[in-house]
C-alpha cells in the first residue's frame, strides 16, 4: 500500500523515499584549531575533500529517494516575511548581541542564509571584540541527524545539550514551521515536557513502529528519555523503548548509531565490546501498555530486541580477527550504517576490516561511483554496501547515518 502520508518512518531499515541532508561548506573553512574543541570537533576539515566525499553521498542518495538540502529548504523560506522574522527571532534569542537584529534584517535573502550558516563576525557589525563571532557558524550543521527525528508520522525536534548546536534545531524547526512541503506535518519537542531534556537524533532508533531505541550519555539524558516516554504515550498507548547507557569517553561514543545500526530485517551492526561485553552500561527496557508501564533490566542490547520481538544476528564492526580493527574502526564509524532499503546500506569505504565481514556475511561492497554512473543497478542487487570515500568527513566525528535525516520511508 502507497504511504500517502508527508512524512512516515516507522523502521531504520525501510526503502528510502525522502531525505534531507546538508553539503558542508565555508562554516566548516571558518573554523580554526582554537575553535575545534568548543564546535566538538578533534581536528579541523578540509572544505573541499569533504565536499568531494559528501558529493558521493548526495549522488548516491539522489539516485533511490528524493534529496532535499537544508540550504535550499532554508532558502525557500527566508523569501516570506513570517519566516524570515522566525529564524532572526532565533538567532538573537540565542546569541543577543547590539546591532545583531537590525543587521539581520538589512540582508537580502541570500545574504541571511549565508549568515545563518557561515556566522556574524563581530566585524559585521562595527563591533570591537576578542572574539571573532558574534552568531558562531553551523560548523555541525552538515550532520542532519541530530537536530530532528521523524519518529512515525511525526518529526521531533530535538534539544541540544551543547549551545554550539542549538541554533541547528531552531533552523530545522523554522522550515517545518515555515516550508509548503511540511503544511501538514505534526511537530513535537520535549522542551514542552522538561525544559532540562535533552535528546540528540543519533541516539533514537526507529526500529518498529512500536519499538525504539534511545543512547543515554550527557547529550541525551535521562530526563529526555523520560520526556520521550511521556510525549510518546499521549499518541501510542502501547509501545516499548530499549535504553543503553553510553560511555562518556572516548568522543567516538557520542551517540549510539556510533556503536549499533541496522541493516536489514534480521542484521545489525555492532561494536561489541560495548553492546555485548560491557556489563558497566545498563540496558534497559521499558514496556508502555496504556497507564502502566513495567521495567526489564536486559544483560544487552541484543537480548533486549530479541525479548521485544526482534531477533537479530550481530555483524561486527572492524571484525574478530584483529585485536584493534574494532577500536580503530569503529573511532572512524565503523559501526554507522545508514539503510537505503533492508540489506542495502551505505557507509565509509575506508573500514576495510568491517566491509571484509560483511562481505563475507553475503553484501556485495559496491562504489558510490559504480551507482552514480548508472554501472551498477542497486535495485538488481540483494545485498549491497555502497562504500563513500570518507577520509576527511569521518574526521567530524560521524558517518553516513549521522549526515542523513529520513523524512519518509517505505513500510515494511
Amino acid at each position: 500500500m502507497e504511504n500517502t502520508d508527508p512524512v512516515r518512518v516507522s523502521s531504520e531499515i525501510g526503502e528510502l523515499e525522502t531525505v534531507i541532508i546538508h553539503t558542508p561548506g565555508e562554516e566548516i573553512e571558518l573554523m580554526t584549531p582554537g575553535d575545534a574543541h568548543e564546535a566538538l570537533y578533534s581536528d579541523i576539515l578540509n572544505m573541499d575533500i569533504a565536499q568531494n566525499e559528501h558529493a558521493q553521498l548526495s549522488g548516491v542518495l539522489s539516485k533511490v529517494a528524493k534529496t532535499l538540502f537544508v540550504k535550499d529548504l532554508l532558502s525557500d523560506i527566508v523569501k516570506t516575511p513570517a519566516a524570515r522574522q522566525d529564524i532572526i527571532r532565533h538567532i538573537c534569542g540565542v546569541d543577543p548581541i547590539r546591532n545583531m537584529q537590525d543587521y539581520l534584517e538589512s540582508r537580502t535573502a541570500e545574504q541571511l542564509v549565508k549568515n545563518v550558516i557561515e556566522g556574524v563576525q563581530y566585524s559585521e557589525l562595527q563591533i570591537k571584540s576578542e572574539q571573532r563571532f558574534a552568531h558562531r557558524p553551523l560548523y555541525n550543521l552538515f550532520f542532519t541527524r541530530d537536530a530532528s527525528v521523524t519518529v512515525n508520522n511525526r518529526i521531533l525536534v530535538a534539544n541540544m545539550s551543547h549551545p554550539v548546536r542549538q541554533v541547528e534545531t531552531l533552523v530545522m524547526d523554522t522550515i517545518y514551521n515555515h516550508h509548503p512541503i511540511f503544511s501538514n506535518v505534526e511537530t513535537f519537542s520535549l522542551k514542552k515536557q522538561n525544559q532540562a531534556a535533552t535528546i540528540e537524533g543519533g541516539d533514537l532508533l526507529i526500529v518498529r513502529e512500536d519499538l525504539f531505541l534511545l543512547g543515554i550519555h550527557p547529550r541525551t539524558n535521562m530526563a529526555g528519555v523520560q520526556a520521550f516516554i511521556e510525549t510518546q504515550s499521549q499518541v501510542m498507548p502501547k509501545f516499548q523503548l530499549i535504553t543503553l547507557e553510553l560511555p562518556i569517553e572516548p568522543a567516538s561514543f557520542i551517540h549510539l548509531d556510533m556503536a549499533f545500526t541496522l541493516l536489514n530485517y534480521d542484521e545489525c551492526m555492532i561494536y561489541a565490546p560495548l553492546i555485548l561485553n560491557d556489563p558497566k552500561y545498563r540496558t534497559l527496557r521499558t514496556v508502555v501498555d496504556g497507564h502502566t508501564i513495567r521495567y526489564h533490566d536486559e544483560p544487552n542490547l541484543l537480548t533486549a530486541l530479541k525479548n521485544a520481538g526482534l531477533d537479530l544476528r550481530p555483524i561486527h564492526c572492524g571484525g574478530t580477527k584483529e585485536e584493534f580493527a574494532p577500536i580503530r574502526e569503529q573511532w572512524h564509524s565503523g559501526a554507522n550504517f545508514f539503510c537505503l532499503a533492508p540489506g542495502k546500506v551505505i557507509a565509509y569505504g575506508r573500514n576495510r576490516h568491517t566491509l571484509e565481514v560483511l562481505n563475507n556475511a553475503g553484501y556485495k561492497v559496491i562504489t558510490s561511483t559504480d551507482i552514480i554512473s548508472g554501472e551498477v543497478d542497486l535495485s538488481k542487487e540483494k545485498k549491497a554496501v555502497v562504500t563513500i570515500p570518507g577520509a576527511e568527513l569521518s574526521r567530524g566525528g560521524g558517518g553516513c547515518r549521522c549526515m542523513t535525516m529520513p523524512i519518509k520511508r517505505k513500510k515494511i
